[in-house]
């Protein structure tokens, strides 16, 4: 696949005007080595809050799907002497007129046997200036370069200037074919207000990603 591709999922994702990410894992749970690069755009229900939060003299933007470019490094016991397969990625939200928010890191380890070729899984945990989420994946491959796989995760928003102050359980199902994935994501979960007061937060979530990687480093 080559980078026409991810400009054609970069110019779909960009008109959506997105003003913040909800965290979404981009890769599967078996460890690609090599170098990845991508673009994953999403579309949810209703805001994942309802309307504006009011937080002292500040306005709290609503969280929303996410459109973003990723890159990412994984290392196997192929190309390296790591005990586990590992990766770790970096993502940049896009919006317009491209304001620049803050990027996010996401650590991953494969835990499940390299040898076994139908079974993956594993945990990582995705970090920015807004939220921390730890999150743990499992899944098998169908055929080459098909797999489905779950995506467990929670996301704990630190508040402040473009997310809420929440905590947010958000499973996810997904489904790769070669350098396509499709994938469907549930929020559920409470928002913290002033006065020790609390709502709750509920979102349905469909998504897309396309990305490249490194020719010598496809998996076999």
């Amino acid at each position: 696949m080559g980078l026409p591709r991810l400009g054609v999922l970069l110019a779909l994702s960009v008109p959506a005007l997105l003003p913040a990410c909800i965290p979404v894992v981009t890769h599967t749970p078996r460890v690609d080595p090599g170098l990845t690069v991508g673009v994953v755009a999403g579309y949810a229900t209703d805001p994942v809050l309802d309307g504006e939060i009011h937080t002292g003299q500040s306005t709290v933007t609503p969280v929303v799907g996410p459109n973003s470019v990723y890159a990412r490094l994984g290392w196997t016991t192929q190309n390296s002497s790591a005990p586990f397969p590992f990766s770790l990625g970096v993502s940049h939200p896009i919006t317009l007129p491209f304001f620049a928010f803050h990027p996010e890191v996401d650590a991953y380890a494969q835990l499940s046997p390299v040898a076994s070729r139908w079974f993956a899984a594993g945990a990582g945990v995705l970090v920015s200036p807004s939220y921390t989420t730890p999150y743990a994946q499992f899944g098998r491959d169908l055929d080459e370069g098909v797999s489905v796989y779950t995506t467990q995760s929670v996301a704990f928003f630190r508040g402040g200037d473009r997310a809420p102050d929440a905590t947010i359980w958000m499973p996810a199902a997904a489904a790769k074919f070669s350098d396509y994935s499709v994938f469907l994501q549930a929020g559920v979960g409470r928002e913290r207000l002033p006065a020790d007061s609390t709502r709750a937060v509920r979102f349905l979530m469909v998504g897309a990603s396309v990305e490249t990687r490194n020719p010598r480093t496809r998996r076999r």
